[in-house]
């Protein structure tokens, strides 16, 4: 009988614990709810910049969690800072390529479109979880767009749900020229 009591009540506490009720906050955020029912939402179109008070999820380090409903994928946010700083150009790519591949761990695809803003928008929040992969105000993203370091806005092909070519239009700006920078997973592997 002890024993089955024992049981009893780490099964209680397991279950608390899943559901979030040992958590001050879970109650508290659904008192204010019941409080405030008209409160308004902040949007993260409508908002550049985070939270004053981010909170860094107990469970993974990954997420920072934001006021307005919006988080932080911070390896990404990391990766995205990084863009522009390194010497060799190419290394941008690399970096985009890698905030795209958080996304597909997020979203089990890239984003859809055919626009560079179509591609950029679900990275910067725009997107069902509200998940920022690279910051609005990132000094590469303008008007929505993800630029090089030259200025113009990269290029993105889908080549599949998982593939996507990125290219930069180089120092001379413009596209489909010979100092164009391409990360075109199929040219790494001899697929041409």
């Amino acid at each position: 009988m002890r024993l089955f009591q024992i049981i009893f009540v780490l099964l209680l506490v397991g279950l608390a614990g899943f559901l979030g009720i040992r958590r001050p906050e879970f109650w508290s955020a659904k008192e204010e709810e019941k409080e405030s029912p008209d409160r308004k939402l902040e949007s993260p179109t409508n908002s550049s910049a985070p939270s004053q008070n981010p909170e860094v999820d107990e469970f993974d380090f990954r997420f920072t969690r934001h006021a307005d409903d919006t988080v932080d994928w911070n390896p990404s946010i990391a990766k995205s800072r990084e863009l522009h700083q390194d010497p060799a150009p190419e290394r941008d790519l690399d970096l985009i390529d890698q905030i795209f591949a958080a996304y597909r761990l997020v979203y089990r695809e890239n984003p859809v479109g055919t626009e560079n803003f179509e591609f950029v928008a679900p990275l910067l929040g725009d997107n069902p979880k509200q998940v920022i992969f690279i910051p609005r105000d990132h000094p590469a993203v303008k008007d929505n767009t993800l630029h090089d370091r030259w200025g113009a806005p990269y290029h993105f092909h889908p080549l599949s749900g998982q593939k996507l070519d990125i290219r930069s239009a180089g120092p001379d700006g413009k596209l489909w020229t010979d100092d164009d920078l391409s990360l075109d997973p199929a040219q790494e592997l001899g697929d041409e």
